[in-house]
């Protein structure tokens, strides 16, 4: 399985990001601060929904992310 898009929209100070195509490599880069880990963490919310207690000190951002994630599956 791998992810094929996503948007993430009212994550705490992340911008709404529209709709992000992804390929079979993909590299989030940007200076200090730019939410390359909130993003990744809205991911994360998004991908588990109630199971994200099975991380610990993910909640940078005590709100839930509004958007979606797209799951491409290889079969």
């Amino acid at each position: 399985m791998k992810i094929k898009e996503f948007a993430i929209m009212r994550y705490g100070p992340l911008p709404n990001t529209e709709r992000i195509l992804l390929n079979n490599f993909n590299l989030f880069f940007g200076k200090n601060e730019d939410g390359k880990t909130l993003t990744i963490d809205a991911l994360v919310k998004l991908l588990l929904g109630r199971n994200i207690r099975d991380f610990e000190r993910i909640d940078r951002v005590e709100e839930i992310p509004e958007g979606y994630v797209i799951i491409l599956d290889d079969k």
